[in-house]
């Protein structure tokens, strides 16, 4: 009967009527919109993830390239407990990948992790710092399909400390890069060292673990790589299809051993970034569908609250007359 009596209270209020149903619309959209974005972002992790590792469709590291920090693949064990992670692929591994069917060519990369040591406008910055990923330039130039190069290629064999730098390296602190000609200091596990930015490689996103600063042979050097023909811990495959992962995959399974290896394909990465995407809105959806549901609740408890109490008047004057509660309620309804 209450119920009766809040409805007919509702339509006898069309616009408190309206008001909250448009509440209750708005609070169901606001889930709806937040969850469209979480998944088309996710359904453009494939033109992503290409763009961040064309020409290369599979990579092999000893280091977890092409992986976010912190993930692991769920077929890939625990790294052993009191034993150290292997720093480099054994030649046997390079030269199986370089053998399996449709491969089309293998860059073999030795890479040292570097934190930058930038301020700009003479500030230090606050916050996580910007990090990046040394290796020896190529003497063909830079290995990114998607990248336009600013400036004068470093030399490999110069022992000039020199570097082209991407702009993947600025991108997650939306920082623009220093000018070519500039100095910057890069902190490895050797120390510190300082190289002349000699090109700026326009290229804003790039594979976790990939390289983004080319240097010469005198900088990685000086960063701790005495010997720049020491075997690699990277290997960037390019392929003739995306099939051929899984033959680079059954080629190294021979060798990867404990793990800690990684065989990784473009579509492994894809699967990455989707999950990202879809896990950041289940960390946001508790906080939108409690503001959701409040929302709809207050315009609902508005519109009841308000539409009862204009009816007080009338409830009075007919148990005034000698109504019971129950008559007066049919009255009202009726």
């Amino acid at each position: 009967m209450i119920l009766k009596l809040v409805l007919k209270s509702l339509l006898d209020e069309k616009v408190r009527l309206l008001t909250a149903v448009l509440g209750v619309s708005v609070a169901v959209g606001l889930v709806v919109w937040s969850l469209g974005l979480a998944v088309t972002a996710a359904g453009q992790s494939r033109s992503t993830v290409r763009r961040m590792t064309e020409p290369y469709g599979c990579w092999v590291s000893a280091g977890g390239a092409g992986m976010r920090r912190g993930r692991r693949p769920a077929a890939a064990p625990a790294p052993p407990r009191g034993g150290k992670r292997p720093e480099t692929l054994a030649p046997e591994l390079t030269d199986a990948v370089r053998n399996a069917p449709d491969v089309i060519s293998v860059t073999a990369c030795k890479t040292v992790r570097a934190t930058l040591d930038h301020r700009p406008g003479g500030r230090v910055m606050q916050g996580p710092p910007l990090t990046g990923v040394m290796t020896l330039a190529d003497a063909g130039g830079c290995p990114y399909t998607r990248a336009t190069v600013t400036g004068k290629w470093p030399d490999p064999r110069s022992e000039e400390a020199e570097a082209a730098v991407c702009s993947a390296v600025f991108t997650p602190r939306k920082l623009s890069p220093p000018p070519v000609g500039s100095t910057l200091v890069l902190l490895t596990a050797s120390g510190a060292l300082r190289v002349k930015i000699t090109a700026l490689v326009d290229f804003p996103d790039a594979a976790p673990g990939f390289p983004t600063v080319f240097a010469s042979a005198g900088a990685m050097r000086q960063a701790g790589v005495m010997n720049v023909d020491a075997a690699p811990n990277l290997l960037l495959c390019r392929l003739r299809n995306a099939d051929a992962v899984a033959a680079v995959k059954q080629a190294a399974a021979p060798f990867i051993g404990d793990g800690s290896i990684r065989v990784l394909g473009r579509r492994d990465l894809e699967a990455q970034v989707a999950g990202d995407k879809l896990n950041n809105f289940k960390r946001q959806a508790p906080l939108l569908l409690t503001v959701s549901v409040l929302t709809a609740l207050c315009m609902l408890v508005n519109g009841l609250v308000v539409g009862v109490e204009h009816k007080t008047r009338a409830l009075a004057l007919l148990r005034a007359i000698g109504m019971t509660a129950w008559q007066a309620a049919q009255v009202i309804i009726l």
